[in-house]
């Protein structure tokens, strides 16, 4: 945003990581008191997340959609880095288990084979 001042793009991006920060801490803080105060389970949290996924798909291809009307509301830098941040989030979550499970025929691997002498 704050290109052209190299000091106040660093002080932005410092607040903004920031901010960020806290967003997440906010999050899984009030995750954490709902798991506490409810009779949520992690299954329900795990289906909350899924159910997700195609909501903000739809949210970012309706933006896609009116790109024009978000380049007026000046909004359409903002909707791109939402939706890189969407789509770096959903690759995570969907291909972090598949390295791990992959992760755990490697490591069953490596403790069957025999000691070599």
């Amino acid at each position: 945003v704050f290109t052209c001042i190299p000091k106040i793009s660093v002080k932005f991006r410092f607040v903004l990581r920031f901010v960020q920060g806290l967003s997440l801490l906010l999050a899984l803080a009030g995750l954490a008191v709902a798991v506490r105060l409810t009779d949520l389970s992690v299954a329900d949290i795990f289906a909350s997340i899924l159910a997700f996924i195609p909501t903000g798909w739809g949210i970012v291809s309706i933006a896609g959609a009116w790109k024009p009307v978000m380049k007026r509301l000046r909004l359409w830098e903002f909707i791109r880095s939402i939706a890189r941040v969407y789509d770096a989030g959903m690759g995570m979550l969907i291909f972090v288990p598949i390295a791990l499970f992959s992760l755990i025929s490697i490591c069953t691997n490596i403790s069957n084979s025999p000691p070599h002498v």
